[in-house]
């Protein structure tokens, strides 16, 4: 009797161990302070003076297609920030998979986009005029979705230096980004 007892025991202590040891691929990190903005891509597409800026509209969305936030112009008009969309999301997103929509109402131009993750209270770094580009044909694999879950969305990640150049080619193009927070 002292043996089964024991053995049940020793189960139920080992079962209560598991269950309390932390599982990594279970961690979920909050991002306290998210910042999307597009500027002038000054320096980008081989810094070619035409290149009009484009004004920009931002629409962030999480991995089911809601909408988060958008925003339309809140970013202060300055030299590198003609028309530009600006989020400051402050609500704390967690790690998972979210999408960014960019478009214009004002017809076609170029603009980049970087997204940062801040501490509250910590200073938006300078712009850094460079980034990779993908396809900037009117309608790029991007610009399809359904229920605000695009289809063919343009990786974009963390950091001041992993911004993007892209370009809106009329009032009705979609540039789409998928963000993944680890």
């Amino acid at each position: 009797m002292e043996i089964k007892f024991f053995r049940l025991f020793l189960l139920i202590f080992i079962v209560a161990v598991f269950i309390s040891c932390p599982n990594e691929a279970d961690e979920t990190n909050v991002y306290e302070r998210i910042v999307i903005d597009t500027y002038e891509p000054l320096g980008g597409f081989g810094a070619i003076p035409q290149q009009v800026p484009t004004d920009t509209y931002l629409t962030l969305f999480n991995d089911s297609g809601s909408m988060l936030v958008e925003d339309n112009d809140s970013t202060p008009y300055t030299d590198d920030h003609i028309g530009s969309a600006h989020i400051y999301y402050t609500d704390g997103l967690i790690s998972g998979t979210y999408y960014i929509r960019v478009t214009s109402g004002f017809g076609s131009g170029f603009y980049a986009i970087r997204v940062l993750s801040l501490n509250k209270g910590a200073a938006l770094p300078d712009p850094i005029y460079f980034g990779s580009h993908s396809d900037d044909s009117a309608y790029e694999l991007d610009d399809a979705s359904s229920g605000n879950i695009p289809d063919n969305p343009i990786d974009i990640e963390l950091g001041n230096d992993k911004a993007l150049n892209r370009k809106l080619n009329s009032d009705t193009d979609i540039d789409w980004m998928k963000l993944v927070l680890p």
